[in-house]
C-alpha cells in the first residue's frame, strides 16, 4: 500500500505555488495553494475559495494510506473536498 502524509502532500503543493489541476472523475479544473493550516482549492467554475485545514487533510491521507482508494465516495464522511484532494495526491504520486 502506497503511503501520503499531510506534511508530503502540503510540501509537494508548496514547491510548485499555485498548482493547477483537474478533479479526477469529472475533469473540473481548480488550483490549489498551500496555506499556513493545510491548503486551499479554488475552482475555476465559481472562483470561490475552499480551505482545506491540516486536520481534515491529516484524516483523508490516513484513509487513503489504509485504501489507495481514489474514489471521492470513499471519503464522504471525511471531508466534503474529496474530489480535490484526491487529485492533488494523485499528481503528489506521479511525481514519485
Amino acid at each position: 500500500m502506497t503511503q501520503v502524509t499531510p506534511e508530503e502532500i502540503v510540501e509537494f503543493v508548496r514547491s510548485r505555488g499555485d498548482l493547477e489541476l483537474s478533479t479526477l472523475a469529472q475533469k473540473q479544473v481548480f488550483v490549489v495553494r498551500a496555506v499556513e493550516d493545510g491548503l486551499e482549492y479554488v475552482p475555476f467554475s465559481s472562483d470561490k475559495r475552499r480551505p482545506h485545514p491540516r486536520q481534515w487533510l491529516a484524516r483523508v491521507c490516513e484513509e487513503y494510506s489504509r485504501t489507495n482508494s481514489l474514489h471521492p465516495g470513499d471519503y464522504v464522511d471525511l471531508t466534503v473536498h474529496a474530489s480535490y484532494i484526491l487529485a492533488v495526491i494523485e499528481a503528489y504520486l506521479r511525481t514519485k
